[in-house]
């Protein structure tokens, strides 16, 4: 692996480099984009990413389409590592759901001291609801919260529950559109918030951590030696910094796990 470091980095030509599965909201967010610059210029080698919701990423990695994943369900990754116990999941950052929605708001969700209140709250007023509708991290967390509410069943009925299907940005965008609400995770937030009417009511910090996980299926002896580099520097304490360092709009939108 360090004969293969060397000749990259000695190489004028970027060498080619190994695919990488990741939840859309890092890329929403910018935060991919930043973390590859820095690890391109680094490194000498170049990553190709496939992007999506974390159940998608992960069925990704589980048809070996991508050597590698970043997502953010544990309880996803958890149950995939049971059939791969060879794998790992290695916890690097996180940052916090929020819910978003009209300035108004009408629901009173600014008012909620939790989640379930939040949401609660929001079915009691039959608001109008934006769900990802995809299997993403987002997603399930939200699912999470209704099925302990006892609530999702009749939510899923209600003609203001409306599934977007798609990433974080554009549900962004569609809850924007028709003054609705969401829960979105900081980062991306962040990174849509100037073009958009909503506003922050409530965040999560005990009930709504949102952490991302690195995970493999294969021993580390059998990824490829980019793979298997790009692991060691995700986690190394540089890169952490790095991860502290992001800001966006002025703001910070994740934080490493120490």
């Amino acid at each position: 692996m360090l004969r293969f470091l060397l000749l990259c980095l000695m190489s004028p030509i970027v060498c080619a480099g190994f695919t990488l599965g990741a939840t859309s909201t890092t890329t929403n967010s910018g935060l991919m984009d930043y973390l590859l610059s820095h690890y391109e210029q680094q490194t000498n080698q170049k990553v190709k990413v496939v992007t999506g919701g974390s159940g998608f990423i992960l069925k990704q990695l589980e048809n070996n389409d991508v050597e590698i994943a970043i997502t953010h369900q544990e309880q996803l990754e958890q149950t995939l590592l049971v059939k791969y116990p060879s794998g790992k999941r290695q916890p690097f950052m996180y940052n916090y759901f929020i819910v978003i929605g009209p300035k108004d708001d009408p629901a009173a969700v600014a008012k909620a001291t939790s989640f379930a209140q939040a949401l609660t709250q929001m079915y009691t007023h039959k608001s109008k609801f934006i769900s990802r509708g995809d299997n993403s991290g987002t997603h399930l967390f939200e699912l999470n919260i209704w099925e302990k509410l006892h609530l999702i069943e009749k939510e899923r009925q209600c003609p203001c529950y409306i599934q977007s299907g798609q990433d974080m940005g554009p549900t962004i965008n569609m809850a924007s559109e028709l003054g609705a609400y969401t829960i979105a995770d900081q980062g991306t937030w962040l990174a849509y918030e100037p073009r958009s009417p909503l506003k922050l009511l409530y965040q999560g910090k005990d009930d709504g951590m949102n952490v991302y996980s690195v995970i493999q299926l294969k021993e580390t002896a059998q990824l490829s030696p980019e793979a298997a580099e790009f692991i060691n520097w995700l986690l190394q304490e540089k890169t952490r910094t790095l991860i502290n360092d992001f800001k966006i709009n002025g703001q910070q939108g994740f934080y490493s796990v120490n």
